[in-house]
């Protein structure tokens, strides 16, 4: 089962030793997966949950590299007990970055954690693509019975090649 630290931090996505070759890198193609579970109202810090994941997708958004891609799926902001409340509400494309920003600001958190579906559901999305990633931001642990490690399982078996991010 995946077990996410409950405190967010930012991870260094762009400070990889390839990003300094001199060689540059394909352009990538990534979908942003965004936890809007009821939980995402709990406090770290005295400091709610959604709010730094806010904070932590603004960071992401004002180092994206001009030329790569980037969509929007979100779990959680519908319905209290859905699992199947899962939506791309921004497609992969070129950067929006103010549209983007008020997506996430708009999300309301409320609902379950079905992290395995929305992971299928953000590699559905980059089918194709010669580079490709996924960036979890969430706070905690699927909470639909299913595993997110035998998706990734899956996805590996069934030759999706793409990198996954946690931002936990």
């Amino acid at each position: 089962m995946l077990r996410i630290a409950p405190a967010l931090a930012v991870l260094a996505l762009l400070a990889s030793p390839a990003a300094a070759q001199t060689k540059p890198e394909p352009a990538l193609d990534a979908m942003l997966v965004l936890d809007a579970s009821g939980a995402m109202w709990g406090q770290v810090g005295g400091r709610p949950k959604i709010e730094a994941a806010r904070g932590a997708v603004g960071s992401i958004l004002g180092r994206w590299r001009a030329g790569d891609r980037l969509g929007l799926v979100v779990y959680g902001h519908r319905s209290k007990s859905d699992c199947k409340d899962i939506e791309t509400v921004v497609p992969l494309g070129a950067l929006d970055a103010g549209g983007m920003s008020a997506a996430v600001g708009g999300i309301v958190p409320q609902g379950r954690t079905p992290i395995a579906e929305s992971l299928k559901a953000a590699a559905g999305a980059l089918k194709g693509s010669a580079r490709a990633s996924v960036i979890l931001v969430s706070d905690g642990i699927e909470t639909c019975a299913a595993d997110p490690c035998a998706v990734a399982a899956e996805l590996k078996k069934a030759a999706v090649t793409l990198t996954a991010h946690v931002v936990g």
